[in-house]
C-alpha cells in the first residue's frame, strides 16, 4: 500500500523513534492482543498504549478487529501490519520506509509506504 499525502514522512519517523510505538508493534507482530494485553505485557500504562494504537493505525500501521464477547460488549484486537522498516540518511534527506505484511483487506495494493521530504 502506497500512501501519499496520509502520512509523512516527519510522522514516520516519530514513530519509529518512539519506545512505545516500537514496543506495542513487537508485541502485536505475531498475535493479535488487546490494548489492556499489550499494557500489561509492555508495562506501559493504557492511556498512552490508546494513544500509541490510535496514531499507528491512523497511519496504517495497524489493523483492527473487534470480538463480541458473551456479556454483548466489543473486545478489540489489534495487529501488526508492518513487515520491516527502514531509515536511511543520504546528505541532508532522512528517508524511512516501511514495508507492510500482506493483508487480505488489500489483496492487490502493494506492500510498501515510503515518503521522502
Amino acid at each position: 500500500m502506497l500512501v501519499t499525502g496520509k502520512t509523512s514522512n516527519e510522522e514516520l519517523s516519530r514513530i519509529v523513534a518512539d519506545e512505545y510505538c516500537i514496543a506495542i508493534l513487537q508485541a502485536i507482530d505475531k498475535v493479535p492482543k488487546s490494548a489492556s494485553q499489550l499494557s500489561s505485557e509492555c508495562g506501559i500504562f493504557m492511556g498512552i498504549v490508546y494513544r500509541r494504537l490510535k496514531l499507528l493505525q491512523k497511519n496504517g500501521l495497524l489493523d483492527v478487529s473487534y470480538e463480541i464477547r458473551p456479556d454483548g460488549k466489543k473486545f478489540f484486537l489489534y495487529e501488526s501490519l508492518v513487515k520491516d522498516i527502514t531509515v536511511s540518511f543520504n546528505g541532508n534527506k532522512l528517508e524511512v520506509a516501511v514495508y507492510l505484511k500482506r493483508n487480505e483487506n488489500f489483496p492487490d495494493a502493494s506492500d510498501l509506504i515510503k515518503q521522502e521530504p
